[in-house]
């Protein structure tokens, strides 16, 4: 099951005697055999009471008749696949989200390119996956021009600066730091 945000929701005036429509629309489209219904906290019960509500047929909006106004929700159950999937389908609207505040408010970039794939002396290179809201982007490669050498690239994808350490007592490095 999983629980909307919470309104606290009022009118100035009288409420009309037909009721008022609420409704509560989802980014994408709920699965098939998901449910959703819209609910207020009840003073009395104290606890979340549910009324009747109507799912749109693109299951896009549930909507109900309410005759008074207060702390409202939504609540939208299946079984679990079906809660996975409305889980997995908010975090990519969220991933998005923060990515595209991140591109008007700061700085993000595409992750390098490396080519090739590692020296066959390379057993692993081990570092965060490629995730474009990370802070630091990494790819591994070849050096094209010296195949024996294992190039690492990184890029900062925010507006501002970063401590770089190169670290590996004992090995050869050649570090060329690129704005």
């Amino acid at each position: 099951m999983a629980i909307g945000v919470p309104s606290q929701i009022g009118v100035v005036g009288d409420i009309p005697s037909g009721g008022l429509q609420l409704t509560r629309s989802y980014l994408h489209p709920l699965p098939a055999g998901a449910v959703a219904t819209l609910a207020f906290f009840d003073t009395g019960l104290g606890a979340w009471r549910a009324v009747p509500s109507k799912l749109s047929p693109d299951r896009r909006n549930v909507s109900a008749v309410v005759h008074h106004l207060s702390l409202w929700t939504d609540f939208v159950s299946g079984s679990q696949d079906i809660m996975s999937s409305i889980q997995s389908s908010v975090a990519d609207a969220a991933d998005w989200a923060y990515y595209e505040v991140g591109k008007l408010f700061d700085t993000r970039v595409d992750p390098p390119q490396c080519s090739g794939d590692k020296p066959a002396w390379v057993n692993s290179t081990v570092f965060i996956d490629t995730q474009r809201n990370n802070p630091v982007l990494f790819c591994t490669g070849i050096d094209a021009k010296q195949p024996k050498l294992l190039t690492i690239k990184a890029r900062i994808n925010r507006g501002f600066g970063a401590l770089r350490t190169c670290g590996g007592g004992g090995a050869t490095r050649r570090v060329r730091l690129v704005g």
